[in-house]
């Protein structure tokens, strides 16, 4: 179209649109290099947490094998003690036998049978047992595996310190006498369920630390030892020096939590060393199986925050040659595209020119369409207004009409008294005329004018009340509507032995109201206790219906006034409460 011309602010927008571009697949790449690498951070660390944890199955593995070689061990003990050849001596000597006479024979059975054990018990050849050594309960040797020059029995003083009154299994100690870590295990030898002597056995720890803790594999980088609970280190006599030594594990022991790892850190001459340190305890023994590995060999060189950084930058290296190269192509791409784009504006405007006015002009005449259907919709729905207020007057003229229906009998009941006592008054006066005194025959009349006025009241009344007249809204005095409602009604109450207790305010209750449509309401909530009090009647005996009317002002005197009607009858049921303020409903 000619004489259109782009602004400058146009070209700019038009030149920046590449550069937005451009922005927005760095900032998607930026994001998506963000994402890999806290990815590759998490599989970091998660591998790290695998690793501990394949570490820590590990020494829990070995853990439970030293548990379960001093199992069998406290069986051996018990099977020994137990055995036939000591309960033999100990037998022999309750009943007086002699050394001399049978007991020596006895002590020589039971070395061969420990030697015996001492020899059969090993594993790939190599001896479990040091030592056996069968005590009598002064602590007298009575027979020892071990040869004369060896044969040292332990001081009353290492025992006092392990009371084996106090053990209901084998005792297994762990201590360090004349500089050398010994495990021993002890137990009473019993004749009759008293202790007659003591078994104690010596563990050959070099074979326990070769076959269940391996320390033909530890390295200065991890290693597995065993350790006392107060914090003392086992080790192989010949071999004491370990990465962890005593003092360090003294430092640590006490916030050394069990089944945990604790990463600890020391200086040694070669550097400082970041250990990763353990305990288990084992089952059934003072002893805990003590693990480390240092940090490095868990974990390697580099940490995840280091890798993370070293991934961070060789993005950012990337990131940066992506984007110039992009850049380059981008404004070669840019200078190409504008020249492209000025030829295809002029058509573009034109065609949008033209598929704005088609679509204007369809949407003209859909708002004309619109205009008509809403006319007439507007018409009808008057129109419906209309009948729907002709039918609710209609409505509520028929429900006055059944109002009036139901007072029918109340009322020719209330009008059939007068009309008695009229006429019985008249016929009185049509035979004693003559007979009665002046101030009778005021009396008589005087009644004839008050029952004939009630008859009128009444009468009156009630062609008001079916009279269907405009609704229009007045001050209204709720204590007369009350009365009129009762006017119409309280013949019925009482043909029925219903008590009304009235309870009105002094002074005048006015509100803004219509006194027909409020008498009818007023009305239909007397004919309804009736009939609840009436039903309740039919199946009770020694049952007196109420009914109670109040009409006060609301406490505060800013909601208005309560008016309320309340009886004694059988109630609404439960069915029916939600409807109660149902239009034209009833039961």
């Amino acid at each position: 179209m000619p004489g259109i011309r782009f602004s400058a602010l146009t070209w700019a927008k038009v030149f920046h649109r590449p550069s937005l571009t451009l922005t927005g697949a760095c900032a998607v790449l930026v994001v998506y290099i963000g994402l890999l690498m806290m990815s590759n951070y998490k599989h970091q660390v998660a591998l790290r947490e695998s690793t501990l944890k394949r570490f820590r199955l590990d020494v829990e593995k070995r853990a439970a094998s030293v548990g379960y070689f001093f199992s069998e061990r406290k069986y051996d003990l018990l099977a020994i003690a137990d055995s036939r050849e000591i309960l033999s001596y100990f037998k022999n000597k309750s009943q007086g036998m002699s050394e001399q006479y049978g007991l020596k024979v006895n002590l020589f059975v039971i070395a061969q049978m420990l030697d015996k054990t001492l020899a059969d018990k090993q594993i790939e050849g190599e001896s479990i047992y040091e030592r056996f050594l069968l005590t009598d309960q002064n602590g007298r040797s009575l027979a020892d595996t071990a040869s004369r020059n060896e044969t040292n029995l332990l001081p009353p003083s290492f025992w006092e310190r392990f009371p084996m009154h106090q053990a209901d299994t084998p005792l297994i100690v762990a201590d360090a006498r004349e500089g050398k870590f010994e495990i021993l295990m002890r137990w009473h030898c019993k004749y009759r369920n008293e202790p007659a002597g003591i078994l104690t056995v010596w563990l050959n720890y070099k074979t326990l630390s070769k076959h269940f803790i391996d320390f033909s594999e530890q390295s200065a980088m991890k290693g597995f030892n065993l350790a006392t609970t107060d914090g003392r280190l086992i080790c192989i006599h010949g071999r004491e020096r370990c990465p962890i030594n005593n003092k360090l594990l003294s430092e640590h022991n006490a916030s050394l939590s069990k089944d945990e790892f604790s990463l600890i850190s020391f200086t040694t001459p070669e550097g400082k060393r970041n250990v990763f340190l353990t305990r288990i305890s084992i089952r059934n023994t003072p002893l805990n199986l003590l693990a480390w590995i240092e940090k490095e060999e868990l974990f390697g060189d580099l940490s995840p925050w280091q890798l993370l950084i070293g991934t961070g930058a060789l993005a950012l290296v990337i990131l940066v040659g992506t984007g110039f190269l992009i850049r380059f192509n981008t404004n070669h791409l840019i200078l190409k595209a504008r020249f492209e784009d000025s030829e295809q504006q002029q058509k573009l405007l034109d065609r949008q020119v033209q598929e704005r006015s088609y679509e204007l002009l369809i949407t003209n005449e859909e708002l004309k369409k619109e205009i008509e259907q809403r006319s007439k919709a507007e018409a009808d729905l008057g129109q419906a207004y209309n009948e729907l207020k002709g039918t609710q007057a209609q409505l509520v003229q028929t429900a006055k009409l059944a109002s009036i229906g139901e007072l029918a009998a109340g009322v020719a009941h209330e009008l059939n008294q007068p009309l008695m006592a009229i006429r019985t008054l008249a016929q009185v006066l049509l035979r004693s005329f003559q007979k009665l005194p002046s101030g009778g025959l005021e009396e008589h009349l005087k009644t004839i004018e008050r029952n004939t006025g009630r008859m009128m009241s009444i009468i009156n009344h009630l062609r008001i009340f079916s009279r269907q007249s405009p609704v229009s809204y007045a001050d209204v005095n709720v204590n007369d509507v009350i009365n009129d409602a009762l006017l119409m009604v309280s013949e019925q109450l009482r043909l029925r032995n219903i008590e009304v207790h009235k309870t009105l305010g002094q002074e005048r209750l006015c509100c803004t109201g219509n006194p027909n449509q409020l008498e009818q309401v007023f009305i239909n909530l007397i004919t309804n206790a009736r009939d609840a009090i009436t039903s309740k009647a039919e199946t009770e005996t020694d049952y007196h219906g109420r009914l109670e009317i109040i009409a006060r002002f609301s406490a505060d005197r800013k909601h208005g006034i309560e008016i309320i009607f309340r009886d004694n009858g059988s109630g609404i049921s439960p069915e029916n409460i939600n409807r109660l303020f149902d239009p034209f409903f009833t039961t």
